[in-house]
């Protein structure tokens, strides 16, 4: 999941963390960063859940809100005998 972050989130204050602490180092460091990453990560989305605090430079997708409609009409929808 913090791989993902830092993909999509490059521009956040956790990833630009993340890229300050390994810029040098190779290997096991980034490793270890990568975990510390993960608890950080964890601790912003449990404030998000509770707070609604959205964390530094994160940017969030609207929730699409057709979803279940779409879901339903999916499974009601018959296939056309022709």
């Amino acid at each position: 999941m913090a791989w993902r972050f830092l993909m999509f989130q490059k521009d956040s204050a956790l990833a630009q963390w993340y890229r300050t602490r390994t810029e040098g180092p190779s290997g096991a460091r980034k490793t270890t960063m990568i975990v510390a990453l993960a608890r950080k990560l964890l601790i912003a989305l449990w404030r998000l859940v509770t707070t609604g605090e959205v964390p530094d430079g994160v940017e969030l997708r609207p929730a699409a809100s057709n979803t279940l409609e779409r879901e339903r009409t999916n499974r009601v929808r018959q296939p056309d005998r022709t």
